[in-house]
């Protein structure tokens, strides 16, 4: 961590110092400072500049899940929020389709607990119908809306969450 520090601290401009610095951090168990790391960096974009975004919603991530853990609900919801963006100074562009179930689903449970079951709810829905339309694309999270409970739902009853067909297609023909 010495190392990665001076040689960063030695050679600010190099942007490939700082983002071993804030990969380094994040591996360190310091999300708060690898943010202030990242917030620092401009990228130019180029092809490799994806895993530069991947460190900012790990370290904006890590925030939202430290103040979780400390029932701080609303700072929560802030730095999951942040990790949702794709900064232009960071060398890459937002996807056609960003996938932030995961982010949604941490902060759906953060509204819960701060009382905002509709906002929730309505997170909660989101993510099912983000899942229905790309299921057949491949995604960077694990948060399926198949493995979901029936809070997912809109109250119907008599269907099973991942309910799927027998047939070759995997997607999901009934939601609870």
């Amino acid at each position: 961590m010495a190392a990665a520090r001076k040689a960063a601290a030695d050679l600010p401009a190099e942007v490939a110092l700082q983002v071993d610095l804030a990969d380094a951090l994040l591996a360190a168990g310091d999300p708060h400072e690898a943010a202030r790391v990242l917030d620092a960096v401009a990228a130019l974009p180029y092809e490799g500049a994806s895993g530069i975004h991947g460190l900012y919603v790990r370290a904006h991530i890590g925030i939202g899940l430290e103040a979780m853990k400390k029932g701080a609900w609303e700072e929560a919801i802030r730095a999951l929020e942040l990790s949702k963006l794709y900064p232009e100074k960071l060398g890459t562009g937002a996807p056609f389709h960003p996938d932030s179930r995961m982010q949604d689903y941490l902060i759906a449970l953060s509204l819960d607990r701060l009382g905002e079951k509709d906002k929730a709810g309505a997170l909660r829905e989101a993510i099912r119908d983000y899942t229905l339309t790309y299921w057949d694309e491949p995604q960077p999270t694990a948060i399926s809306a198949a493995s979901s409970s029936r809070s997912w739902g809109k109250g119907k009853t008599g269907s099973k969450p991942g309910s799927f067909s027998a047939g070759p297609s995997r997607r999901p023909t009934s939601w609870p």
